[in-house]
Protein backbone atom coordinates (compact mmCIF):
# COMPACT_ATOMS: atom_id res chain seq x y z
CA UNK A 1 0.00 0.00 0.00
CA UNK A 2 1.34 3.38 -0.57
CA UNK A 3 1.43 5.54 1.91
CA UNK A 4 0.97 8.82 0.17
CA UNK A 5 -2.68 7.04 -1.69
CA UNK A 6 -3.94 5.22 0.99
CA UNK A 7 -6.70 3.08 -0.53
CA UNK A 8 -9.15 -0.26 1.30
CA UNK A 9 -8.43 -3.82 0.42
CA UNK A 10 -11.24 -5.42 0.10
CA UNK A 11 -11.86 -9.45 -0.21
CA UNK A 12 -12.30 -9.84 -3.74
CA UNK A 13 -16.06 -11.35 -2.95
CA UNK A 14 -16.54 -8.02 -1.67
CA UNK A 15 -15.10 -5.73 -4.01
CA UNK A 16 -17.41 -6.91 -6.89
CA UNK A 17 -20.52 -6.63 -4.47
CA UNK A 18 -19.34 -3.12 -3.26
CA UNK A 19 -18.11 -2.06 -7.55
CA UNK A 20 -21.76 -3.20 -8.57
CA UNK A 21 -23.67 -1.21 -5.32
CA UNK A 22 -21.82 1.74 -6.38
CA UNK A 23 -22.92 1.67 -9.95
CA UNK A 24 -26.24 1.03 -8.63
CA UNK A 25 -26.82 3.58 -6.71
CA UNK A 26 -24.86 5.67 -9.00
CA UNK A 27 -27.50 4.83 -11.72
CA UNK A 28 -30.67 5.47 -9.08
CA UNK A 29 -28.89 8.85 -8.55
CA UNK A 30 -28.71 9.91 -11.85
CA UNK A 31 -32.92 8.91 -12.17
CA UNK A 32 -34.13 10.24 -9.37
CA UNK A 33 -32.87 13.76 -9.98
CA UNK A 34 -33.76 16.96 -7.97
CA UNK A 35 -34.99 19.35 -9.83
CA UNK A 36 -34.39 23.35 -9.27
CA UNK A 37 -35.49 26.10 -11.06
CA UNK A 38 -35.50 26.82 -14.40
CA UNK A 39 -35.40 23.03 -15.61
CA UNK A 40 -32.53 22.60 -14.06
CA UNK A 41 -31.87 18.71 -12.64
CA UNK A 42 -29.10 18.13 -10.14
CA UNK A 43 -28.17 14.65 -10.33
CA UNK A 44 -26.05 12.56 -8.00
CA UNK A 45 -24.49 9.50 -9.51
CA UNK A 46 -21.17 11.21 -10.50
CA UNK A 47 -20.40 10.46 -6.46
CA UNK A 48 -20.75 7.19 -6.73
CA UNK A 49 -18.89 6.83 -9.75
CA UNK A 50 -16.04 9.14 -8.05
CA UNK A 51 -16.34 6.59 -5.11
CA UNK A 52 -15.52 3.42 -7.80
CA UNK A 53 -12.49 5.45 -9.23
CA UNK A 54 -11.17 5.84 -5.82
CA UNK A 55 -11.72 2.55 -4.43
CA UNK A 56 -11.16 0.33 -7.61
CA UNK A 57 -8.45 2.43 -9.91
CA UNK A 58 -8.91 3.24 -12.75
CA UNK A 59 -9.79 0.42 -15.23
CA UNK A 60 -13.02 -0.26 -13.30
CA UNK A 61 -13.75 3.13 -12.16
CA UNK A 62 -13.78 3.97 -15.48
CA UNK A 63 -16.33 1.12 -16.05
CA UNK A 64 -18.95 2.13 -13.31
CA UNK A 65 -18.62 5.82 -14.74
CA UNK A 66 -19.66 4.65 -17.87
CA UNK A 67 -22.19 2.43 -17.17
CA UNK A 68 -23.58 5.30 -14.93
CA UNK A 69 -23.37 8.37 -17.58
CA UNK A 70 -25.05 5.90 -20.01
CA UNK A 71 -27.69 6.42 -18.32
CA UNK A 72 -27.85 10.18 -18.03
CA UNK A 73 -27.38 10.03 -22.38
CA UNK A 74 -30.51 7.57 -22.38
CA UNK A 75 -32.64 9.86 -20.41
Amino acid sequence: MNPRHPSPELPRRHGWLLWLALVAAGLAGNYFRFPLFLNIDILFGSIFAMLALQFFGLGRGVAAATLIAASTYFL
